[in-house]
C-alpha cells in the first residue's frame, strides 16, 4: 500500500501541468492498446476516455479522477501552506492525510529497501557473464509544422516530437551483430502560449518540489547525463539533445496524440542460450542492459518488423478561469478520516 501511495504522489508531482491560479481544467485521456491486450481491453470496455479535472488556487491544487463510466472515484489535494497531502476516496466516503515530512520519510525507507535489493542482486550475479553486448543510440527531433487551430478558445500550433532509441545486439565473443531494434515515440502536440498567469503555476510547481526536496535544475540534469555517460556516451549525447529540443516546446499542450512503436530486425542467427534471469537493474546502464537482453530474445525468436504497442490521446475539453471556492480544496465534512 505504501508503494502505491509513493507512486501515486510521484506521478501527481511529475504530471503537474497547470495553467494559472484559479483555473479549472478538464481533460480526457484515451489509451488504446494493440494486439491481444488491446482486444481484451476493448471487450472489457477499457478503451473509453478517462476524465480528470485539475483545480488551482494559489498554494492549493486538487485533481479529481473519474472512472470510465464518468463517476468521481478519488481526489488528490496538495496544500503547500500546511505541507499536507489529502487523499479522498469518494466511493467509501473517507479520506487520509499525509504530511510532506511523512512522505519524505516513506520515500527514504523505500529507497533504502531498493539499495538492499540492489546489493543482494549484486551478490547473486557475482561472477556471471552475459553472452551479448548492446550498443545504444538515442535521437530526438522537434518539427514545427506551421499548422494552427483553435482549442478551448486558444490558438494552438502543431508540433511533432520524435524520440528514437536504437539498440544493436552483438555476440560478446565473435562481436557479430545478431540484430537491431528500435523503440520509437511520435508525439503530435497542439501547443499554446496564450494562457495568462502561467508563471504563477510554474512557481507553484517549483515551491512544491522544493518543499518535497525534489528540485529539478540544470545542474541535476547535468549530473544525470554524466552518470549515463559513464556507461554510454551516445545515450548521454541523446539526453543532451532531448534537453535542448525540449526547450523549444513553448507553452503547454492542449491536445497530445502519442504513438509507441518497436522495430526489430534479425541480422544473424543468435547463439542458443539459456533464458536470461531477471534481475534488479544496478545502474542506468543496467536498466537499459536488461531491455537489451529482452530485445535479443525477441530477435532470436524472429519477432521482427514494426509493431505499434499503444496509442494515447489527451485533450483539454473544458477550461475556465472563474474564481474557485476554498472549500473545494478540503475533504467533504461528512467524510470519515482514516489512518494511513
Amino acid at each position: 500500500m505504501k508503494r502505491v501511495l509513493i507512486a501515486t504522489w510521484l506521478v501527481f508531482l511529475l504530471a503537474a501541468n497547470g495553467l494559472f491560479a484559479d483555473v479549472k481544467q478538464v481533460s480526457e485521456t484515451k489509451m488504446e492498446f494493440k494486439g491481444t491486450l488491446g482486444m481484451i481491453m476493448r471487450i472489457a470496455g477499457g478503451n473509453k476516455p478517462i476524465k480528470n479535472i485539475d483545480y488551482y488556487k494559489g498554494n492549493l491544487k486538487r485533481t479529481d479522477h473519474f472512472n470510465d463510466k464518468g463517476n468521481l472515484e478519488s481526489s488528490n489535494i496538495v496544500d503547500l501552506d500546511n505541507e499536507m497531502f489529502v487523499n479522498v476516496d469518494h466511493e467509501s466516503e473517507s479520506f487520509t492525510r499525509m504530511s510532506f515530512a511523512e512522505w519524505r520519510e516513506m520515500l527514504e525507507s523505500q529507497m533504502e529497501g531498493l539499495e538492499d535489493a540492489e546489493t543482494e542482486a549484486d551478490n547473486e550475479s557475482a561472477g556471471e557473464e552475459d553472452s551479448v553486448e548492446v550498443d545504444w543510440s538515442f535521437d530526438v527531433n522537434v518539427e514545427r509544422t506551421g499548422e494552427t487551430q483553435e482549442i478551448s478558445g486558444m490558438d494552438a500550433k502543431k508540433v511533432i516530437l520524435d524520440l528514437n532509441l536504437k539498440a544493436k545486439v552483438r555476440d560478446k565473443q565473435s562481436q557479430e551483430t545478431q540484430g537491431e531494434g528500435e523503440f520509437m515515440v511520435t508525439s503530435t502536440q497542439w501547443m499554446t502560449t496564450e494562457a495568462k498567469g502561467k508563471e504563477e503555476i510554474e512557481s507553484f510547481n517549483r515551491r512544491f518540489a522544493e518543499k518535497l526536496g525534489m528540485q529539478f535544475s540544470e545542474a541535476s540534469m547535468a549530473n544525470m547525463i554524466n552518470m549515463i555517460m559513464q556507461s554510454n556516451e551516445e545515450l548521454a549525447a541523446g539526453m543532451k539533445k532531448l534537453q535542448k529540443e525540449s526547450a523549444k516546446l513553448e507553452g503547454f499542450a492542449l491536445e497530445t496524440h502519442s504513438v509507441y512503436k518497436t522495430r526489430s530486425e534479425k541480422v544473424a542467427e543468435a547463439k542458443e542460450q539459456e533464458e536470461p534471469q531477471e534481475e534488479t537493474p544496478k545502474s542506468v546502464g543496467g536498466l537499459f542492459g536488461g531491455f537489451g537482453k529482452k530485445l535479443a530474445k525477441k530477435i532470436k525468436a524472429d519477432d521482427t518488423g514494426d509493431k505499434v504497442l499503444m496509442e494515447t490521446t489527451t485533450k483539454i475539453v473544458e477550461y475556465s478561469i472563474d474564481s474557485l471556492n476554498t472549500d473545494l480544496f478540503a475533504a467533504p465534512a461528512n467524510y470519515e478520516e482514516k489512518s494511513q
